[in-house]
């Protein structure tokens, strides 16, 4: 009895290779319907078959390395509508732009929101992603990146009061920025050339002083804007140019952590098959430990 399937997919990635025994093969990363992805092979070779292609293909489901993927025997190119295809957030762009101003309205202090309007001005806040893999590695992610920060930094502002909220929160919108010119959001998420030269840290950095400066900061918020943004990452290993030496700093990169880490943990969790006590490696080389309990509302 076969076990073929047909389905429809996007061709978000495509390899051309050639095996031991000299045939040539194609390796694919193809997105179905709704963003989820697939690895895949297919033992002939065919230029037509690039990144944005459509293709109906014939499949059973297969597995290399203990990984899943896709043998493939046949494909043909056919239509469609890439939007539906690629991953995305799975949130309202619309609610989240709302919410986040609403976080920016909140600001009291004159300059910080001037500069956090200003901010808000770029329309690619509705595309951008907050990572080329990781976490929120989609459409849509880095908005709902910064906002669930822009929620942790008004609710730790809250438990502790002597917190600066306003630079805290100034933090927490800007502090990923520079995400918007690292990395493209097309069909695949990838580094652009600058992004690669500078990375986000310098690029959002001086994307802000930049206004700043057309703002007419004085030195003292300038600086501290700046710190925030350089330290997020905590840790020169991570990135940072320089640690957290302002207490505001220190919270928006453990914030950034919680976030982060979740986002990583509950991304593997989700493609995840069901039914497996624990799940494929997260990005620090660590399977979860899923079991059965679930806690009761």
């Amino acid at each position: 009895m076969s076990n073929k399937q047909l389905k429809k997919f996007m061709i978000q990635q495509a390899t051309h290779a050639t095996s031991g025994k000299g045939m040539k093969y194609m390796r694919f990363k193809l997105l179905e319907e709704g963003g989820k992805s697939h690895q895949a092979t297919f033992f002939e070779d065919h230029d037509a078959l690039k990144p944005g292609v459509f293709v109906d293909v014939m499949y059973e489901d297969d597995s290399f390395n203990g990984e899943p993927q896709l043998k493939v025997s046949a494909m043909r190119v056919t239509e469609g509508s890439p939007e539906a295809y690629l991953p995305h957030t799975p949130y309202n762009v619309g609610k989240m732009l709302s919410e986040l101003r609403g976080f920016v309205d909140s600001v009291t202090d004159r300059l910080f929101q001037a500069l956090l309007l200003k901010a808000l001005e770029d329309e690619r806040w509705q595309r951008a992603a907050a990572a080329t893999q990781i976490h929120h590695s989609y459409l849509g992610g880095l908005l709902e990146h910064t906002l669930n920060l822009a929620r942790l930094a008004s609710k730790v502002s809250e438990l502790y009061p002597r917190l600066r909220r306003d630079l805290l929160m100034t933090g927490a919108i800007l502090h990923d920025i520079g995400k918007m010119d690292e990395m493209t959001s097309g069909i695949n998420i990838d580094y652009t050339a600058v992004g690669n030269l500078e990375g986000h840290i310098i690029i959002g950095r001086d994307r802000v002083i930049a206004w700043a400066k057309e703002l007419s900061f004085d030195e003292e918020r300038r600086r501290l804007v700046s710190h925030l943004i350089l330290s997020h990452h905590g840790q020169g290993q991570f990135g940072s140019p320089k640690p957290p030496i302002v207490v505001e700093a220190q919270v928006l990169c453990d914030i950034d952590g919680i976030d982060a880490h979740l986002g990583a943990m509950y991304a593997v969790i989700d493609r995840t098959t069901a039914g497996r006590e624990f799940s494929d490696k997260v990005k620090w080389e660590t399977r979860l430990y899923l079991g059965t309990y679930e806690d009761k509302k």
